[in-house]
Order: structure tokens, then sequence, then C-alpha cells
């Protein structure tokens, strides 16, 4: 069986991440992880297994203690005391067999697709995806600008390419689940606020590239599969054949 290795530290596949078998992740609650967590977790799935052929396993439903294979952890820390808090979503890869999914400082709400997309994009990442600004093709679609990112080793690593991702010939997607926006790890983090964006003052991390005007990194609204998203999967899962329509509509 292939065991699934997180992203450490941590869009493409990184193919140094082995694939689920049998497109089937196998993941177990922590205590952490509540009851409005677990209905949050539930409608990410859905939405996952909508229109691929990847599927979620609780761990008790294929043999518990006695199963021997890969898992996935899931579980949250609630880490801030102050607020505003930075929430955020974690993927480690732990040991051989076993990594976990963190979701850091955000109260998970079921009708929230914010929260939702939140658990989606972690999701992602436990299949095996990277950030779509990784993507070895990304310097044709957006422009990275150095000086404006944080100068920490995640920051730095965020937006560096990755050059063992496959694409699959899928399209570059600014709007992906998987891709940051522009004030995302933005060492002016004061002045970079998209939810407060007035045009006077505005340090991103990233901008489209010269030609690329229909590449929008200022929306918030990248919280619902996209539709390079599901190609992505099913090329990497599915034999690009996914399992159910592909004209769902989330809100």
């Amino acid at each position: 069986m292939d065991e699934p290795l997180g992203p450490r530290r941590r869009s493409g596949h990184d193919i140094k991440v082995r694939k689920w078998s049998d497109s089937t992740v196998i993941y177990e609650f922590d205590s952490s992880f509540e009851q409005e967590d677990r209905h949050t977790f539930e409608e990410a799935v859905q939405q996952i297994e909508w229109d691929t052929c990847v599927r979620f396993k609780e761990k008790s439903d294929v043999g518990g203690n006695n199963y021997k294979g890969p898992f996935t952890v899931i579980m949250k820390s609630m880490t801030c005391t102050e607020k505003p808090c930075k929430s955020y979503g974690v993927v480690d890869y732990m040991g051989a067999t076993w990594s976990r999914l963190s979701i850091i400082n955000h109260v998970l709400n079921p009708q929230s697709q914010r929260s939702v997309g939140l658990v989606v994009h972690e999701l992602l990442h436990v299949l095996g995806l990277v950030h779509t600004q990784k993507r070895p093709d990304r310097d044709q679609y957006i422009t990275i600008l150095e000086d404006n990112i944080e100068d920490t080793p995640l920051a730095r690593h965020q937006y560096a390419p990755c050059d063992h991702c496959e694409t699959y010939g899928t399209n570059y997607d600014c709007m992906s689940i998987m891709h940051y926006r522009s004030c995302t790890l933005s060492a002016y983090a004061g002045e970079c606020d998209l939810l407060k964006y007035t045009g006077r003052s505005y340090k991103p991390t990233m901008m489209p590239a010269d030609g690329n005007s229909e590449c929008d990194l200022r929306s918030l609204n990248n919280t619902v599969l996209t539709e390079s998203d599901i190609e992505l999967i099913n090329a990497m899962y599915c034999k690009n054949e996914p399992s159910a329509s592909t004209s769902a509509s989330w809100s």
C-alpha cells in the first residue's frame, strides 16, 4: 500500500509524495476535533468526493486499532490568546505511516464556505497537492515580488518554485483553492490587507504577469474547488475520470 507523506512545510502534485492506495484517504479524529468541526470536515469531504474518485474513510471503519496502514490524524488547536488571531491549517509528515492535519485558531462552521474551504485546502495537501504559486510554470502567469515576502524560511519556501511537481497539463488557475492571495505572508501585512484595500497602500507578494489580465490575486473568494483543481485530482488519482457530476455549485 502506498504511504501518504504530508507535504513537509509545504496547484501541482509533489511527486515525492506517495499517493494514497485505491484513491482512499484513511483518517482518524483527535479528541480536539469536536462535533461542529467534524460536520465541517464532512462537508469538505463531500465537496471533494462529489467530483472525483477520491474517497475518505474513518480508521474505525477499516479495522480500527487492527488497521496497520497509513492514516492521517485530524485535529484542531487554538493557540492564540489575543485577537485578532491568524487562522491557518498545517499538514505535517510525522512518520512512515501517518501524518497530521491541524486546523489552527479557526472556529470551524459547516455553514461557512470559508471554513469548509479551509478544510478542503488542507485535505488536498493530504492528497499530495502543493500551493499553486509553487508550480514550475508559475512565472508564465504570475510575478513573484521577493522583496515583499516575509523573511522567514517558511515564507520563502511557500513562494519558491517546485522543481519536482507535476501539473498533468492542467491550466494554471489564479482562483485555485490552492493558490495564495497576493497579501499572504507579506512582510508588510499591515499595509497589504485585502479586506481593507483602498489602493493607497498595497505591497503584495505577487502580481499577475504581463498579459495575464484574467488573474485576480486580490479576490478572497477562492474557497471552492475550481475546474482545474478537480482536473488535477482526477489526473492524479482517477485517470481523469470523475466519479460524479462536475456541475456542482457550492455557496
